[in-house]
């Protein structure tokens, strides 16, 4: 899954967001919300996406490596 960060109801809203599955990160009302929230988006993207990236070589009940 590839998470991204998203905006709806013109930028009010600000969401991380893959496939399946969708956060809801804090609101853009005013230019210094809307800059609060999309650093903490950024930062929740980089983390998921870091995450995913390692699911990928592991397995995710038992945490042993995928023997390739």
């Amino acid at each position: 899954m590839n998470w991204e960060v998203q905006t709806r109801k013109g930028g009010a809203e600000i969401y991380v967001e893959c496939e399946k599955h969708s956060i809801f990160v804090g609101e853009g009302y005013s230019p210094l919300e809307y800059g609060k929230s999309m650093v903490l988006a950024s930062v929740i993207q980089k983390a998921l996406n870091e995450y995913e990236e390692e699911c990928e070589c592991h397995d995710r009940g038992s945490n042993q490596h995928f023997n390739t």
